[in-house]
């Protein structure tokens, strides 16, 4: 499946471990926020299946209301 994206804001933030991680996704499930979660591949220093990404799509307003607090990268 492929997913083409145009014009669409990127934000990288910070999350403090997997469980908060799983938090955030809970959080955006609750709000009907879109989620994806990334889990590497292994081919570089992460272990292979690490979870390492937590996509969030919706409007702007939506995703602030979960991230807002979380630092840049």
């Amino acid at each position: 499946m492929l997913f083409f994206v145009f014009r669409e804001k990127k934000v990288v933030l910070r999350g403090d471990d997997l469980s908060h991680i799983r938090e955030l996704e809970k959080q955006a499930t609750s709000f009907d926020v879109p989620t994806y979660l990334v889990h590497d591949a292994g081919r570089t220093e992460v272990p292979s299946d690490s979870l390492t990404v937590l996509a969030l799509f919706g409007r702007e307003e939506q995703v602030n209301a979960i991230t807002g607090n979380l630092s840049l990268l």
